[in-house]
């Protein structure tokens, strides 16, 4: 999605920041304040009720779910913007797949859907290796990698993206009731979930914002073999790689592995160096204060301390390295999901952690205030 889903924000703050120093303003005015710095670790549609129950159309796949298999001839219809799109596979090849659709465009695609086009119209562009390592598909599941727009007579546009999983809910639309995973990315200058759907290989609902726009996309009907998924088991499938400079490791923190070691990082991989980073913060001391800085959420202690350890202070150790990390169990008041919010720092005032927020947004990395307890 674009710069944040305004009706989605206000069930993220309200679950992951609750009673935090944002507590102290108006919920408009918190929603203003984090669609205006594009950065909050997002959790949209609470009103789609995650469901364990697997006895319901859609609702069969292997778990975590392996990265899908397309066949030349599949359709699917969507309803965005009061019309219908018919967008149809034309072409598969081991690392792309091939579309048009019922206006005129096509695009190539990774086999990861997760992924921007990887070419579109005249614009070319290129992933770092690891961005697909997000499949097969768990909760908690989180990728940092980079991205080049090229296209002709333009500066190539470099940008850091992120990924996560956040959920498995199970929601309803035209075409049906789907299990899903409940996928949020952070793009260049939107926000995006997608909302894949492993039984029939592809997502089932879409949604974009951009400041206070919106863009939602439904699937309304498809066409489509039973896709024969990769096994868990299968390696990724390769990507172009781009090679920037100063070329640092580039970070992937999934479940692959997890219960006997931490998830190992592709150590050749290259990533986007926005901005230089900031002078290391100084020391923090335990009885500094009672403002902490929350870098993220996770439904697990694990996935968070595996989204910390191998992708956020990997990518920026000069800040996060002086700083103590907390995991803190959050479970809303009214019910719901809960989660283990990822908190840094401890500051007497909220001068001293904005500041420490505005190094963060400055290298890609969301984050707000919160009272520590």
């Amino acid at each position: 999605m674009a710069c944040g889903l305004i009706d989605f924000k206000i069930f993220k703050f309200d679950v992951l920041s609750n009673e935090g120093i944002a507590s102290k303003f108006g919920l408009s005015i918190i929603v203003a304040i984090f669609l205006a710095s594009c950065s909050s670790d997002k959790v949209p549609v609470d009103a789609l009720v995650a469901n364990t129950d697997k006895n319901i159309p859609g609702g069969v796949w292997q778990s975590p779910a392996p990265i899908p298999t397309y066949t030349a001839g599949d359709r699917f219809v969507y309803a965005s913007g009061g019309k219908l799109i018919t967008e149809t596979v034309t072409k598969v090849s081991a690392t792309s797949v091939e579309w048009s659709n019922d206006e005129g465009k096509s695009w190539t695609a990774a086999r990861t859907p997760h992924l921007a086009p990887l070419r579109e119209g005249v614009i070319v562009r290129t992933v770092s290796p690891g961005a697909q390592r997000l499949f097969p598909l768990a909760i908690d599941n989180y990728v940092r990698f980079g991205v080049t727009n090229t296209s002709p007579g333009n500066t190539p546009k470099q940008s850091i993206q992120t990924c996560q999983v956040l959920d498995d809910p199970v929601i309803k639309v035209s075409a049906g009731e789907f299990k899903t995973f409940e996928i949020f990315c952070r793009r260049d200058s939107f926000f995006e979930t997608l909302y894949f759907a492993p039984a029939i290989g592809h997502f089932v609902l879409q949604k974009r914002s951009r400041g206070f726009r919106s863009m939602t996309k439904e699937l309304v009907s498809f066409t489509t073999a039973s896709p024969t998924m990769r096994a868990e088991n299968t390696p990724p499938l390769p990507m172009a790689a781009v090679t920037l400079t100063p070329p640092v490791q580039e970070q992937t923190s999934t479940r692959l592995g997890a219960e006997n070691s931490d998830v190992s990082t592709e150590k050749s991989a290259q990533k986007f160096e926005l901005k230089r980073i900031p002078k290391m913060m100084p020391p923090e001391t335990e009885a500094a204060g009672q403002i902490g800085v929350q870098i993220g959420a996770f439904r697990t202690k694990l996935g968070a301390k595996r989204a910390y350890e191998n992708v956020m202070l990997p990518a920026v150790p000069n800040i996060l390295g002086a700083l103590k990390v907390r995991y803190l169990d959050y479970a809303p008041p009214a019910g719901g999901r809960k989660w283990v919010r990822i908190l840094v720092g401890r500051f007497k005032s909220e001068v001293s952690a904005r500041k420490l927020c505005r190094q963060l947004k400055a290298q890609n990395l969301d984050c707000w205030m919160n009272i520590l307890k």
